[in-house]
């Protein structure tokens, strides 16, 4: 069972059991922590664009102050403009939350469970339909969260009366979620370059290699949680510490550059730092890899090339290839071919960069081609 989902649920055990009106009041923070988890693992699967969709959600969810804004977050992930770049590896789970399904599915009775819920509330809920997709839920959950809260508070007794449906509503998505049946992981870099690897959910093997001396020479990846769905992708909206005993998700209060954590298991509050989602959405940094604007000597070549990126994670196999086939006058043309942001350009540049302290070539030049599209072309000496 997902580590988190298994503390979120020793919570309900252990405090929802005096009462059928406190069970009611826990299955509420369980839901509320469904929502979270559910869309930070969709937002970390989106891929970089140039439209920066990810940073978009995240620059807005570190400072949601409703749960409502999570689940618009969600909807964008799901459905919106940035599920267009969800990693590959998830459409098949986005799926699960995007198809319309009738009675017989877990997708819809659960989404039936919570309805009854809200109806027993409110009667002028808006009806579900016949079909209805799973991504429903997490919006009539917002809906509950809300009108149960300060005025709209439910007496004991009516906690009691409707505590059945919610309970079953809660854990036919807990028992179902596939986002908590991936293969998640606890990663720390130790001093030797290996990783201290804490198995969180799923399968272990994708993260069994960076246990050995391999990941010494590979990407450094920074401490954090980690969902794999087809290469390690970061869920940096989710906190927690080397003895994973406690699980935190921003919580709003945005202010003075810093976040609330708030911990759903335990009710514990951190504050998180700011300091990566300053920027505002529509004032992204220039590229570090945007080539300058005139050429300039540096070493023996006339360039244009940017600095090495920050942060640059040095691979010598990989780099002795990628200078091998640069240097190689029976390759006119070098295509680096990979998925985005695993670091082809960073890596030709790094190359590009060692080149021009040798007389191999005059000019090396980093070409604006368009908006989104850029090459790097070298041009060999020429003797006449």
């Amino acid at each position: 069972m997902f580590l988190p989902l298994k503390l979120m649920l020793g919570r309900i055990d252990r405090y929802g059991t005096d009462s059928d009106a406190e069970l009611f009041t826990e299955l509420l923070y369980a839901g509320e922590f469904i929502v979270k988890m559910t869309t930070a693992a969709f937002v970390s699967g989106i891929e970089d664009d140039h439209e920066n969709h990810r940073y978009r959600l995240l620059h807005s969810l570190v400072r949601a102050d409703g749960l409502g804004d999570w689940v618009q977050s969600l909807d964008e992930a799901l459905i919106g403009p940035a599920s267009q770049h969800i990693s590959s590896e998830l459409i098949g789970v986005k799926k699960v939350f995007t198809e319309r399904l009738g009675t017989g599915n877990w997708q819809h009775e659960t989404v039936h469970d919570l309805y009854e819920v809200l109806v027993a509330i409110h009667d002028s809920t808006q009806p579900i339909g016949d079909k209805v997709a799973l991504r429903t839920w997490f919006h009539k959950f917002a809906e509950l969260r809300n009108k149960t809260r300060g005025h709209g508070a439910l007496t004991p007794a009516l906690r009691a009366k409707l505590v059945s449906k919610l309970n079953s509503s809660i854990r036919l998505l807990y028992a179902n979620n596939p986002i908590f049946e991936l293969p998640w992981a606890y990663l720390h870099r130790n001093l030797s370059g290996k990783y201290k690897v804490v198995q969180l959910a799923g399968d272990p093997a994708p993260f069994e290699k960076l246990k050995s001396a391999v990941s010494t020479t590979g990407e450094n990846y920074a401490d954090g949680i980690y969902v794999w769905v087809g290469e390690y992708k970061r869920a940096e909206l989710i906190y927690t510490d080397l003895d994973v005993s406690d699980f935190y998700l921003p919580n709003g209060t945005f202010r003075n550059g810093a976040y609330e954590l708030h911990s759903l298991i335990t009710d514990s509050r951190l504050r998180g730092d700011a300091a990566p989602y300053m920027v505002a959405v529509g004032e992204r940094p220039p590229s570090e890899t945007e080539g300058k604007g005139e050429l300039e000597v540096l070493g023996n070549a006339f360039t244009n090339l940017p600095c090495t990126t920050s942060g640059y994670v040095q691979r010598p196999r990989l780099e002795e290839e990628v200078r091998e086939a640069l240097t190689n006058d029976r390759h006119p043309i070098v295509t680096l071919v990979g998925r985005g942001g695993i670091g082809k350009t960073s890596i030709a540049l790094s190359i590009l960069h060692e080149i021009t302290q040798t007389n191999r070539y005059d000019v090396i030049s980093r070409l604006l081609r368009s908006r989104y599209e850029h090459r790097e072309r070298v041009y060999q000496r020429q003797y006449y």
